[in-house]
């Protein structure tokens, strides 16, 4: 056990910047945009919005018109006052939900990168020999890099989301202090946050899942190649799909890995994709590539 949290620590300590520094940095920065809610007051505010939050089950529709004055989280905290508890918290999803948006796009970037990189960086700078002289197995190193990637790292970066959620309430909740209403009433109990961050779990662990073809492929490339990961990484793929027009005017394996190289969002029922034929190739798919990266990590020597 000593043996695999110290491969996890590692990868922290060698990809602190962007395990770490990076979601802190986002974090300041969207905190700092946030409290220019409450310090600045535009000069006048016309506009109205229109749109959709995406659900598990369907698409609810919110409509935001604003005529006031005032900084942004007031007229915002005047809006929640005036709707109903169902406008209010589809008012505060979009927000919330425009939080995780941005960490989660960022969240992804950075497992892409990490996994094509993680077991290429090893023979580049020669530690595989170190780690490889140490009692653990090939199959703990790339399982523990897979664990790094798509459980501890996410925990770090939802960590963030939930940084950002519960000041942006706090400071709404500041802007709503002596108004008519609570702030409980108007911006907490509305804004369902344990439900949402519930949510956002249940589904960061169906996206691994989900996505676990995409994140075996990725390995494989990183055990496998010596330069140009990327151009391997993409050209086993384009290729696949370019064998298949060949033979047939169907695009099935195309659809298929285009799906499962996108994490699943709110906007679909979760319950249709986790019990579908289609998540379990994924699993066996997944599978299958996360062993063929055993393997060629077994295999593999300094470059």
């Amino acid at each position: 056990m000593k043996a695999l949290a110290m491969l996890t620590r590692r990868d922290f300590w060698e990809h602190r910047n962007t395990f770490v520094v990076l979601p802190a940095l986002i974090v300041a920065v969207l905190f700092t945009v946030m409290l220019l809610g409450i310090a600045y007051t535009p000069p006048s505010v016309n506009f109205s919005v229109q749109g959709n939050i995406p659900s598990y089950a369907n698409q609810q529709q919110y409509e935001y018109q604003s005529d006031l004055t005032g900084t942004w989280a007031t007229i915002l905290v005047t809006q929640l006052q005036a709707a109903d508890s169902e406008t209010r918290s589809q008012y505060l999803s979009v927000g919330l939900r425009t939080i995780e948006g941005i960490l989660s796009t960022i969240l992804y970037l950075v497992t892409l990168s990490f996994l094509l990189n993680c077991l290429l960086t090893d023979r580049r700078d020669r530690s595989i020999l170190f780690w490889k002289s140490m009692p653990v197995s090939d199959q703990a190193t790339v399982l523990m890099k897979l664990f790094t990637a798509v459980i501890a790292v996410p925990l770090v970066y939802f960590a963030g989301i939930l940084t950002l959620q519960v000041s942006w309430l706090i400071l709404l909740t500041l802007s709503a202090t002596g108004t008519d209403l609570s702030a409980w009433e108007t911006v907490w109990m509305p804004a369902q946050l344990l439900s949402h961050w519930l949510d956002y779990l249940a589904l960061l662990l169906i996206n691994t899942l989900w996505c676990l073809p995409l994140w075996g492929w990725l390995l494989v490339i990183s055990a496998y190649a010596k330069s140009v990961q990327l151009i391997w990484a993409l050209g086993g793929p384009i290729a696949v799909v370019f064998a298949e027009r060949l033979v047939s005017d169907q695009g099935h394996i195309k659809d298929w890995i285009m799906q499962h190289c996108t994490p699943i969002t709110r906007s679909v029922d979760i319950s249709d994709h986790l019990f579908s034929i289609n998540m379990l190739s994924a699993l066996i798919a997944g599978a299958a590539m996360v062993g063929l990266a055993i393997l060629l990590r077994g295999r593999a020597d300094e470059l």
